[in-house]
């Protein structure tokens, strides 16, 4: 049986709810993202100059080449310095979210390999104190690779007429649905009342069907 539930889908799709009667339940909640916000927080909270961000992004990918740096600061970092926004890269604010999406989405992945590493280590950690974790955004192929080979179940949450919210997110999600490593899919179709009742049955029958320890 195993401890990881990872949710997958467009932002604001529902997967935080879907999430909410699993952490109730002992799920303890850490997303990939986790570690990618808290790499750009002192950043995006304005206690970090640029070079300084240039630097430690050289220290966790030692290939990361100047013109790769350059066009993220031309198309990325330029861009949300133009907004003069600070804020906690954690921020639950939908405007202040879109901002900063970027900044997490394209930055991440400059960073990859060294996020991956620090989010699997924190994972294989959790598992041997016996924790249970909830993953309230998988995204990439990679990620989801190793969450499977973790004995790990994906689901991908729907919402009607709701698309991606960006470009990025869109190819991945699709690489994700066409991949063979989902377990199910979940159509939030209703009220939000409703999608919490959806949520606290979907909790209880994973455990009822022994998905989840």
């Amino acid at each position: 049986m195993s401890g990881l539930v990872a949710l997958a889908g467009t932002a604001r799709a529902g997967k935080d709810t879907l999430a909410a009667p699993l952490i109730q339940r002992g799920f303890k909640p850490f997303a990939f993202s986790h570690p990618i916000k808290s790499f750009f927080a002192a950043y995006l909270a304005g206690d970090e100059s640029i070079p300084q961000l240039h630097t430690r992004m050289r220290e966790a990918n030692p290939q990361l080449t100047y013109e790769q740096f350059a066009d993220f600061f031309e198309r990325v970092l330029l861009p949300f310095e133009h907004h003069d926004l600070m804020t906690d890269a954690f921020t639950e604010n939908d405007h202040e979210k879109r901002i900063i999406r970027p900044i997490l989405e394209h930055g991440g992945e400059l960073i990859y390999d060294h996020i991956f590493q620090a989010y699997f280590a924190e994972v294989d950690a959790a598992l041997e104190r016996g924790d249970r974790i909830v993953n309230t955004r998988l995204v990439r192929l990679p990620e989801a690779q190793a969450w499977v080979e973790r004995g790990g179940v994906i689901y991908v949450v729907h919402r009607k007429d709701w698309p991606a919210a960006s470009d990025w997110e869109g190819k991945h999600l699709l690489a994700l649905e066409e991949s063979g490593l989902v377990t199910g899919h979940l159509m939030n179709d209703g009220s939000e009342a409703d999608w919490k009742v959806f949520a606290e049955a979907f909790a209880r029958g994973l455990q009822e069907r022994k998905e989840v320890a």
